[in-house]
């Protein structure tokens, strides 16, 4: 993308059974419902009614299929009735609890309605942040599959195509995504279904990862968090005797909840946020609005 001046790079893990997810997407489009049912229990509140969508970073781990899976639930990227403060600081904290960052990140959209300004808004904010590679570590999933059949299988293969069908900017942004790192998800499902999707998805979720050889992606941006991160997690680690998992769950639990006298962490993490994700932001905002004009026009096309 013209502009961009980030330096990109991946490391790789030390654990070879661990993976990091980040859900991204529009204010209440369904991504804390997702994050429950990958992990299987009620880790994420979710938000119903007339003030509905995740406001505050939440972030939780469980043992799916012999995987730690590391689930971060990221407020609207583009959410305009907050305040730019408390957005940037979520946003933040996302970052920082992905530290020292993401093997996935899963764009959640819903596929039963239209695609909206805020969801180009959210993606094209996404790869001005991280830059368009942040793409190849990308599954895009739709939610509100139950509106397509009875089955999970008549859902997944009505949903793809439909979706295979799509126009505009979201055939673009598919386009842009490794083929085939498509999947609809029923959130309305049993109990045993959703296991069943949690559990589909996560092989995908595998897939991406040993493409990339095991690696996370991390950017300028990540590698200045995780710099503030991982000092904590040592100091953890070493004060009271614990596991690397655990010191990392602790420190993450600190993050979301904002105890343990993180102050001094907040005011560096503001710092970074301000200087690296307010530019990027902003240079976002006309580029999604001309993305917009154009689902808009070959909508009007279609419909002549």
């Amino acid at each position: 993308m013209a502009g961009f001046q980030q330096t990109q790079q991946v490391m790789s893990d030390s654990s070879t059974d661990t993976i990091r997810a980040v859900l991204l997407g529009k204010t209440g489009v369904g991504k804390s419902s997702l994050g429950n049912t990958l992990l299987g229990r009620d880790a994420f509140q979710v938000c119903r009614g007339l003030k509905s969508g995740t406001e505050r970073c939440q972030w939780a781990d469980a043992e799916v299929d012999d995987v730690n899976l590391q689930v971060t639930d990221t407020p609207g990227l583009s959410d305009t009735h907050r305040p730019q403060e408390d957005v940037l600081k979520e946003v933040g904290k996302s970052i920082a609890v992905a530290s020292p960052g993401p093997h996935i990140i899963l764009m959640v959209m819903r596929c039963d309605g239209r695609f909206t300004e805020e969801e180009v808004m959210a993606y094209v904010t996404l790869k001005e942040m991280f830059g368009p590679t942040i793409t190849q570590y990308m599954i895009l999933v739709f939610v509100g599959a139950d509106a397509f059949g009875e089955t999970l299988g008549e859902q997944q293969r009505e949903a793809r195509g439909e979706l295979q069908r799509a126009t505009g900017r979201l055939k673009l942004i598919m386009d842009e995504v490794p083929q085939g790192r498509i999947f609809a998800v029923n959130n309305k499902a049993s109990k045993q279904e959703r296991y069943q999707q949690a559990c589909e998805l996560l092989n995908m979720m595998r897939a991406v990862k040993h493409s990339h050889g095991g690696a996370y992606f991390q950017s300028e941006i990540t590698e200045e968090v995780d710099e503030l991160v991982r000092p904590m997690v040592q100091k953890r680690r070493a004060q009271g005797n614990v596991t690397e998992a655990e010191a990392i769950r602790q420190t993450n639990t600190a993050i979301v909840e904002e105890t343990g006298g993180l102050q001094g962490f907040f005011t560096k993490l503001g710092d970074v946020m301000t200087n690296k994700v307010i530019p990027f932001m902003k240079k976002a905002i006309p580029i999604a609005k001309d993305c917009y004009q154009i689902v808009k026009e070959v909508r009007e096309c279609n419909l002549m």
